[in-house]
């Protein structure tokens, strides 16, 4: 090669070099990335989008005390409650009914994120276990369950019905028995009776637990105790049949359960140590799903 002939170029000279395909999409995760940071991934994943995560994930001001979630899927809308300690600190309903399963995860995502609360601060869970929709309550515990797999949380199952005779405490002057009542479908009720204790705050207490049966059959049975009255939403779809048998009807508005009534039932059983492990956590159906019926039926052993 003569001595003047310029020398061939470096294609690499001066060039920075790229990373890899994969450290370009997928930063290399520091100490700082916890179990927590991860399932808030996912929650944020639910809400469509990425600034959840980043949120979720910042200490909250006093991180020695827990926080408790409660959890309201039983019924045709479902709500959100997030607490501490005795306060329940804000409610949210799911925003559309029937579809429990798709909005679920992204209220509670956004719940977290207005008070900073990363999921490893979750210390306690509060289901609504049942009786209701069944499709509502396997996403409620399924919800529970997963969140137990992740993080050592506090399950508590609450009664639906008893959470919804709690409502009755609004009225000025609560009557001394509520018979609460859910739709069964076959012209039957999910129904429990529930009397009024002389406790602090008042409560009411269930004397039997739920049932399925004919509305107008329950009524019969404890129409005779001193100021009773039905309620819930198997109630209002047979007002008529009750009417007919002389039942007296709370208001409307009071038929619908909430989550933030869970919060309040489920941190005193709590208390009280009535919670249960993960895997011992189902639904209360009260009678097996049609699903199930339809199965034994055909399997039933044939009398010869």
């Amino acid at each position: 090669m003569p001595v003047d002939a310029p020398k061939p170029r470096d294609r690499g000279a001066g060039r920075q070099r790229r990373p890899p395909a994969a450290s370009r999409c997928f930063p290399r995760r520091n100490a700082n990335h916890r179990m927590g940071d991860r399932l808030a991934c996912r929650w944020g994943t639910a809400a469509k989008t990425c600034t959840i995560r980043k949120e979720l994930v910042m200490p909250p001001a006093d991180s020695t005390r827990p926080y408790a979630l409660a959890v309201e899927t039983s019924g045709r809308w479902g709500s959100v409650a997030l607490g501490r300690d005795e306060t329940v600190l804000a409610v949210r309903s799911l925003p559309h009914p029937l579809q429990h399963a798709q909005t679920f995860l992204a209220t509670v995502a956004t719940l977290c994120r207005e008070f900073d609360v990363p999921p490893e601060r979750i210390g306690a869970v509060f289901l609504s276990i049942g009786p209701g929709s069944f499709t509502g309550l396997r996403v409620g515990v399924a919800a529970a369950r997963m969140f137990a797999l992740v993080h050592p949380v506090t399950l508590v199952p609450v009664p639906t019905l008893s959470v919804i005779a709690q409502n009755a405490l609004r009225m000025d002057d609560p009557p001394r028995h509520v018979l609460v009542m859910l739709d069964a479908k076959r012209s039957n009720v999910y129904a429990d009776a529930f009397a009024l204790q002389d406790a602090q705050p008042p409560r009411y207490e269930s004397l039997a637990g739920p049932v399925e049966c004919d509305p107008v059959t329950f009524w019969r049975e404890h129409a005779e105790s001193e100021s009773v009255a039905v309620m819930g939403e198997g109630a209002s779809r047979h007002r008529d049949r009750l009417a007919s048998a002389g039942a007296v009807f709370l208001p409307d508005y009071l038929y619908r359960p909430s989550a933030e009534v869970v919060y309040l039932l489920g941190r005193r059983l709590a208390l009280e140590g009535q919670s249960v492990d993960r895997r011992n956590l189902v639904p209360c159906y009260v009678r097996p799903p049609e699903a199930e019926e339809k199965w034994a039926a055909r399997h039933q052993p044939r009398s010869v």
